[in-house]
């Protein structure tokens, strides 16, 4: 009964995370209206990559490993920051489309593997990411857990990050959400492009 908690509370936890709008949100967002249904679903895809390595290494103790290393801490936030600032100068220098412009492409215009990628890199490039992972691992998750319970508490966090970011890619690809997009298109890149920086800002004074 006791395990059935713990998987309880790490499922309300990650709830709480994942549905946290940042940089995965972002992305999605961002590819979802911009190009497709299909992209959007790859970029959720390589989002839940990223959460599997980030998972795996907090069960064998990477990340506790990487948050004792001062200097590879320091690294790994400087080029994630690095990362964000440079999506952020991507979404600002894209260029307006015209009111008829057809957003609905195929996944092919963009790139499934592209998409797969931004999703991946999003992810695991964040060390905010990295440090809820340890405080998840360290305050809630014991490590006498039985393995099945953590081969079934890291599937469960998988399946909640595919499963969100997913239904973000399905509501924001939907044609009159587009249709709005297209009206406020250049409001929006400001927007998401300013967040994407700021979150790359922000990154940079993060502290252990």
């Amino acid at each position: 009964m006791e395990i059935w908690l713990t998987i309880l509370a790490v499922a309300l936890a990650y709830i709480v995370a994942v549905v946290t709008p940042g940089p995965n949100f972002l992305i999605t967002v961002k590819n979802s209206l911009t190009h497709s249904r299909h992209i959007g679903v790859y970029t959720a895809l390589g989002i839940a990559g990223g959460t599997s390595v980030h998972v795996a290494a907090g069960f064998i103790g990477l990340t506790a490993i990487f948050w004792q290393i001062s200097w590879l801490f320091e690294v790994v936030k400087i080029l994630g920051a690095a990362y964000l600032i440079y999506m952020g100068y991507k979404v600002l220098a894209t260029k307006t489309h015209p009111v008829e412009f057809q957003y609905q492409k195929d996944a092919s215009d963009f790139g499934r593997t592209k998409a797969v990628r931004l999703g991946f890199y999003t992810c695991v490039s964040n060390p905010k990411s990295a440090l809820f992972y340890l405080s998840l691992f360290t305050a809630i998750i014991p490590p006498t857990s039985p393995g099945w319970a953590q081969l079934f508490m890291a599937g469960m966090m998988v399946v909640l990050s595919v499963g969100w970011y997913a239904g973000v890619a399905f509501l924001f690809s939907e044609p009159l959400v587009q249709q709005g997009y297209r009206k406020v298109e250049r409001g929006v890149n400001y927007l998401v492009g300013g967040l994407f920086i700021g979150l790359g800002l922000r990154l940079i004074m993060v502290r252990k």
